[in-house]
């Protein structure tokens, strides 16, 4: 069983009295044998040291990111930190960070783990992950590092989602230390069976033509149909004159890794001057590729869907993670997406929301194996 604490503050310029509210609100004196938090909150938190100074009061470890915008059960807002802290007596936890990124990622993530996970009394059976936004490893290899060396263990987390008119700062919380190039984890074993769920675009918001990646390199979608991808995306109207206009907001990307699990979605986040067409994650060769719409009756009914499963049957607590394009496509109505997660989830199992840069969370094969996947563009849950 666990056990959920919830704070929040709006205090963003006083560390102390920031740090003041969270412990009030705080009632550790109930805390269990094991216990961990979850952090997330505005850019000025770290800068002005509240981050810092919280996370000095609490005697556990805490891991999280920056974000756009956050809610809890009790609060929302763009200019808040909100904490939930897990608590159990048969549920163990332990968090780490990793060393920094800019070379030798896959031995660096396999030490971040097997030191983390040696902490735990228990097998490790969840690994909630927090990623840096960088030019040197994509969300995709950061999720295929992990896997290779946890052994597939599920994992759920997110990207820093750090915004104004374009990404400022996005930085990754461990233990009271801020960082823009570290991955920080949270793996829980014991009495825990975690359950995962995620937006899917409907059917209807997509073109009925789909094709095949036959050139790609990561990330950069380099030919479709086995022409280069500008012309395909020219083909079906997404482009016109050589150029895509928007095209991160309109029209989402499907890949179908064709192994059996759903398709995941992909942004567009720039065209190269060759013409070649950047994504937020990769795209494998010989995957199907489809091209879709979202608006914000998609956000809205995908977020009532998924809150109303998570928040209303059995669990303890709701990690919910939505693209901050998901926020984009809501325009001037920008707190729409979270006035709904409240107004469904009721009065059901304590909940966290936070917008991400990059969703991480597994799905599940045709065969009911479970398999870590990047998303973009997406709304993804862990109940726990």
């Amino acid at each position: 069983m666990i056990k959920v604490l919830e704070a929040h503050t709006m205090e963003i310029d006083d560390p102390a009295a920031a740090a003041m509210e969270i412990m009030n609100r705080l009632d550790l004196g109930g805390l269990l044998k094991n216990s961990v938090g979850i952090m997330v909150c505005h850019l000025e938190f770290m800068e002005s040291g509240s981050v810092e100074e919280i996370c000095s009061l609490l005697p556990f470890d805490v891991a999280g990111i920056n974000t756009l915008c956050s809610a809890t059960s009790a609060a929302a807002g763009q200019e808040m930190l909100a904490i939930a802290v897990l608590t159990s007596d048969d549920v163990s936890f332990a968090a780490g960070v990793s060393d920094s990124l800019a070379d030798s990622q896959r031995e660096k993530l396999a030490d971040l783990y097997a030191r983390t996970s040696s902490r735990l009394p228990d097998v490790s059976k969840l690994m909630l992950t927090f990623a840096p936004l960088m030019d040197a490893i994509s969300g995709d290899k950061i999720v295929e590092f992990l896997n290779e060396t946890s052994g597939g263990i599920p994992a759920f987390g997110t990207l820093p989602s750090d915004f104004s008119t374009v990404f400022r700062d996005p930085r990754v919380i461990c233990n009271g230390q801020t960082y823009n190039d570290r991955v920080a984890i949270i793996v829980m074993g014991g009495n825990i069976n975690p359950t995962f769920n995620i937006s899917m675009l409907t059917s209807d918001k997509m073109l009925e033509r789909k094709a095949i990646v036959t050139n790609v390199e990561g990330p950069i979608l380099k030919e479709v149909n086995g022409r280069p991808s500008i012309e395909y995306f020219e083909s079906i109207g997404v482009a016109r004159n050589g150029q895509i206009d928007n095209a991160h907001i309109i029209f989402p990307i499907t890949i179908d890794c064709n192994d059996g699990a759903p398709p995941i979605t992909r942004s567009i986040l720039k065209q190269l001057p060759n013409g070649d067409v950047v994504l937020g994650g990769s795209a494998p060769l010989n995957s199907t590729l489809g091209v879709g719409g979202i608006d914000s009756e998609d956000v809205l009914d995908s977020a009532g869907k998924i809150v109303r499963q998570c928040t209303h049957g059995e669990g303890s607590f709701a990690f919910f993670v939505s693209c901050i394009v998901r926020n984009f496509v809501l325009g001037l109505d920008d707190m729409a997406e979270i006035e709904r997660v409240q107004s469904v989830a009721g009065g059901g199992i304590p909940w966290l929301f936070v917008y991400s840069g990059g969703e991480i969370c597994p799905v599940r094969s045709s065969d009911g194996q479970l398999i870590n996947r990047f998303h973009n563009m997406t709304l993804v849950s862990c109940v726990i």
